[in-house]
């Protein structure tokens, strides 16, 4: 069986609708062998945070599972926890490593969709972050007002993130 695997992503906002650690992840390197890198500081927007995602993700199609590894180097400087981050079946949550957050599934597993071609299928899947995330919003540092970053405004609910994958 041979699966053929494309990297495009898709960021969107809106409601969701047999862990496998690969060696170079446990080396401390990506799923590509290259070193993760850190990001900037809190805070940051709504389109950084998708940004974030977009960059962390790594995934590795296999003959009967596939694998997103998400650097924890990306995101853990926006305040980001495994505990956050599920696949499309919200029971399909991540493990992690020293560097990666994982999120491992079977091909038919955690509401993983297939789409058959000719000679080879299409998997599909999302990654979901849910919960409380800090981003920038505008204000002047006092409550109500309109310029400047406030204090109440660093932590906000996101109903989810997600990023689709195939």
């Amino acid at each position: 069986t041979e699966v053929q695997l494309t990297n495009r992503l898709q960021l969107q906002l809106g409601s969701p609708a047999s862990r496998m650690v690969d060696q170079g992840l446990l080396e401390g390197r990506t799923l590509d062998g290259s070193v993760p890198v850190s990001r900037p500081p809190l805070p940051m927007s709504q389109e950084e945070l998708e940004s974030a995602l977009h960059s962390a993700m790594s995934v590795r199609c296999r003959e009967r599972a596939m694998e997103v590894a998400l650097a924890k180097a990306v995101l853990q400087p926006y305040g980001i926890t495994e505990v956050q981050l599920s696949l499309q079946d919200a029971d399909c949550t991540a493990g992690a490593n020293i560097t990666h957050f994982i999120l491992s599934t079977t091909l038919r597993g955690c509401a993983t969709s297939r789409h058959m071609h000719t000679k080879s299928a299409t998997f599909f899947n999302t990654v979901v972050l849910s919960g409380m995330v800090e981003v920038q919003q505008e204000g002047s540092g006092e409550a109500g007002s309109a310029d400047g970053p406030d204090v109440e405004d660093m932590e906000v609910e996101v109903p989810s993130v997600t990023a689709n994958f195939e």
